[in-house]
């Protein structure tokens, strides 16, 4: 799968749901990397952003539907637009899914459902025999009983559609050609896109001493080709409903801590999330001497829009609102919800006035692009106060606060940076107030004074 994300969390919520679902990930930026990955090796599905770089997530689209060698891909849009909008805009450029932002487990769903390919209920399964009769054999009983099968002849070939086809369990001969059966396994187990795939052998090896070895080096289970083809389909059904029954498990544990850490209204961090990521990333630029900002935004008459046009416009307003700001991160930035109506965006490595520009940037394109809502339009600006991030991220977001308050006073629909803290002074300068004690006794004698005069 290509994941194409502008930001690092979402690449990373994106890359654990499909990877909980048995898919190999590879994450990228931007549509230049994208084109790249894509002529660079195969995949199966194309993941991506409406809202990237130019020429954005439906040029992307374009240009794999352009293609005769990509034009099949399935290809699924993670938005917080209306789908009718996304769908009307991609025109002939068919999309196969468009897929809700902040709905745990609804991607490697909708890939599924939208795959035309069409994996049977059964499973895949990747039958590797250099017999011709037996492959097909094999792939008979296995198709009767409602599985995909791929076949392979030769160890080359076997891993090549181990990792392309991504199947649910090998069913592996130890008798091979180039490599026997044992060394294919090896090979499997060295691979991280295939390390976990389960492996039957099916031989006609009746050995002990070939028992013991498969299990030895991680076959999951040993069938002997003159036994009926029944069980050898028992055997698979049960291992297929144990790895199901573990990725179910995998996408529940990925959805909880989605639902703790992902907003499920905009898909930006959690204030939660968020606080420990401030803590982390300040630490890091603390450490390696780079500067940090951030910025504290709040949209302009909200309460305005809810009223006037329902809640429903309301959180149209603030999905728009956090896929623009998403779209606007840079490598390292991220984003969060910090309370209603209230975002956060966090730059590592940028200076203050870097940030506001990019802010104050970000502000001028909301205001551009009304949100479509089923009310109708509604025209969108936001306030927002920057800050310096120093030693304390805390006095950061109180800097920040502080300046968007004076940004709403000043009319809203503006950016103003916090007045930088002044540096803490060095041990020398204190040093230079030692000597000089008639500052602090006067400053005694005044308050020994004025204490007479109140008593």
């Amino acid at each position: 799968m290509l994941v194409v994300e502008p930001s690092r969390l979402l690449q990373s919520v994106h890359g654990s749901e499909l990877r909980a679902a048995g898919h190999e990930v590879v994450a990228v930026a931007d549509v230049v990397a994208a084109l790249t990955a894509l002529r660079d090796r195969r995949f199966d599905a194309v993941v991506s952003a409406v809202d990237l770089p130019a020429p954005g997530g439906y040029g992307l689209l374009r240009a794999v539907r352009a293609d005769r060698d990509l034009a099949a891909l399935v290809f699924a849009f993670v938005t917080t637009h209306d789908p009718a909008i996304v769908r009307a805009a991609t025109g002939r450029d068919w999309v196969d899914a468009i897929v809700p932002k902040g709905q745990p487990g609804a991607l490697a769903g909708a890939l599924r459902a939208a795959d035309r390919g069409g994996r049977a209920a059964g499973g895949r399964v990747l039958v590797v025999d250099d017999s011709p009769l037996a492959r097909r054999l094999v792939a008979d009983a296995l198709a009767d009983a409602g599985m995909e099968v791929e076949i392979a002849g030769r160890a080359d070939e076997a891993i090549d559609l181990a990792i392309r086809a991504a199947p649910d369990v090998v069913v592996l001969d130890i008798d091979l050609p180039q490599a026997d059966g044992f060394t294919l396994l090896e090979r499997l187990r060295d691979r991280p896109a295939t390390a976990e795939l389960p492996v039957v052998f099916l031989t006609s090896m009746d050995g002990i001493g070939h028992l013991e070895r498969a299990f030895v080096d991680g076959a999951d289970d040993f069938v002997r080709k003159a036994q009926d083809p029944r069980e050898l389909v028992a055997r698979l059904r049960r291992i297929l409903d144990r790895r199901w029954a573990t990725r179910r498990a995998a996408r529940r544990e990925i959805e909880l801590t989605q639902d703790a850490n992902v907003d499920a209204l905009t898909a930006l961090a959690t204030r939660g999330h968020a606080e420990h990521l401030l803590a982390v990333t300040a630490g890091e630029c603390r450490s390696r001497g780079r500067e940090m900002a951030l910025a504290l935004l709040d949209v302009d008459h909200f309460k305005t829009v809810n009223d006037h046009h329902g809640h429903e416009a309301g959180d149209a307003v603030l999905r728009a609102l956090g896929e623009r700001l998403l779209g606007a991160l840079g490598g390292g930035d991220f984003a969060a919800r910090w309370g209603g109506e209230e975002l956060l965006l966090a730059f590592p490595g940028a200076s203050l006035t870097d940030a506001a520009a990019r802010v104050d940037r970000l502000r001028e394109e909301v205001a551009r692009a009304p949100v479509p809502t089923l009310a109708g339009p509604v025209d969108v600006t936001f306030s927002a106060g920057v800050a310096a991030v120093r030693d304390d991220t805390a006095a950061a977001i109180g800097a920040a606060d502080r300046a968007l308050y004076r940004a709403k006073r000043a009319g809203r629909d503006r950016v103003l940076v916090a007045p930088a803290p002044a540096p803490a002074p060095s041990n020398r300068e204190f040093s230079r107030l030692e000597p000089n004690n008639s500052l602090f006794d006067a400053g005694r004698v005044r308050l020994r004074e004025a204490g007479r005069a109140g008593s």
